[in-house]
């Protein structure tokens, strides 16, 4: 997706989702702001980032809302110059003090990203409020859905309002319905139909079509969930060669799922040539998420020596650390190994132990 798209969807809601080198549809815009604006986009489309964000700032210059909305999200995304989320902030308010109802999902949807509850409450007010009054046409139909997408995590997760479910999955459903959800809406359609959210009926099949949506844009949790279809045969048909294919792409995004998986089908050679040196390397990635699988996995592979050299020490201390974040395996394979560890190697891996979790905490269970 290029660049200026993926970085105005919204904005470009409010003008009329515009073409490539087309004025601004809504013909409420000052026309040069819209010609400021349009240039901006073409230059970053074009790959002139710097250009790109001169433009837009005369393009906001000009006091028009939607083109302060769209500045905003340039500095805060750190088109053409580094990220500023305090000044994208203050943009953002200063747009929607203007008018700017795009603006305003953009808001609510950064400030349901605060850890403050009154910040959260706020930001669901102003979704509410696009939800509920939105412009008239298709632009407001368009914003409709955006907010509609914004809202249901809301209520799905109870961020800054009571949960309810039922709800929020209407509200997914609502954001998807031009067909042209983001993918974190399709996700969470996915995991609806996957779990049953919402007193929808599980669906295999409906679940996975809306996570090969998301993944085919680039959603790493979606992708994994794709290659866990394939592999699990749970609404697509069994292919280990195309499963590992969506599983390691997931991981290369940093997605510790997707790290995790592609460590254990190497290993196991699901889908790909068994391969423990890559495989020991693929745990050694997500143990620096504090993994409890990961550092079993590890752990079990530097005792034993597989894909590289063996470290009987801080593969002791990696499945203890497994064990204290509550992986049951780990319990059971440190307790085997304890045997074959002197005094003075226990103590080490103790000491290491007691470092990792003063530095990281717990490890987490996956």
């Amino acid at each position: 997706m290029r660049v200026a798209r993926l970085a105005l969807a919204v904005a470009l809601a409010a003008i009329g989702c515009a073409g490539h080198g087309d004025p601004p549809a809504s013909t409420d815009w000052d026309p040069e702001a819209a010609r400021l604006f349009e240039a901006a986009e073409r230059a970053v489309e074009a790959g002139d980032h710097a250009q790109g964000r001169a433009l837009m700032e005369q393009a906001a210059a000009t006091g028009e809302p939607d083109a302060i909305n769209g500045l905003a999200l340039y500095v805060g995304r750190g088109i053409g110059a580094d990220p500023d989320p305090q000044r994208g902030r203050q943009l953002l308010e200063q747009a929607v003090g203007a008018g700017s109802v795009a603006a305003k999902v953009n808001l609510g949807n950064e400030l349901l990203r605060s850890q403050d509850p009154k910040d959260q409450r706020r930001g669901v007010a102003l979704l509410q409020a696009v939800y509920a009054h939105p412009p008239e046409g298709e632009r407001g139909a368009g914003l409709r859905r955006l907010a509609a997408g914004a809202l249901a995590p809301a209520y799905l997760f109870a961020i800054g309002v009571e949960e309810d479910i039922p709800r929020g999955v209407d509200l997914l459903e609502q954001a998807d319905a031009s067909r042209e959800a983001p993918a974190e809406v399709l996700y969470l359609l996915g995991r609806t139909y996957d779990s049953g959210w919402g007193g929808r009926e599980r669906d295999a099949l409906k679940s996975h079509l809306y996570f090969v949506r998301a993944a085919q844009m680039d959603h790493a949790p979606s992708q994994w969930y794709v290659g866990m279809s394939m592999l699990n045969e749970s609404g697509a048909e069994h292919d280990e060669r195309e499963a590992y294919r969506w599983v390691r792409r997931s991981g290369e995004a940093g997605f510790l799922n997707g790290e995790l998986s592609t460590a254990v089908m190497l290993a196991l050679g699901q889908g790909v040539a068994e391969d423990d040196v890559e495989a020991r390397k693929w745990y050694e990635r997500a143990v620096n998420k504090n993994s409890a699988h990961a550092l079993r996995g590890l752990g079990f592979m530097m005792l034993t020596g597989e894909g590289g050299p063996r470290d009987p020490v801080r593969g002791f201390a990696y499945l203890q650390l497994a064990a204290e974040g509550g992986d049951g395996e780990a319990v059971e394979r440190a307790a085997s190994f304890r045997s074959e560890l002197s005094e003075d190697e226990l103590e080490a891996a103790d000491a290491i132990v007691k470092q990792w979790l003063a530095e990281h905490g717990r490890p987490s269970a996956d």
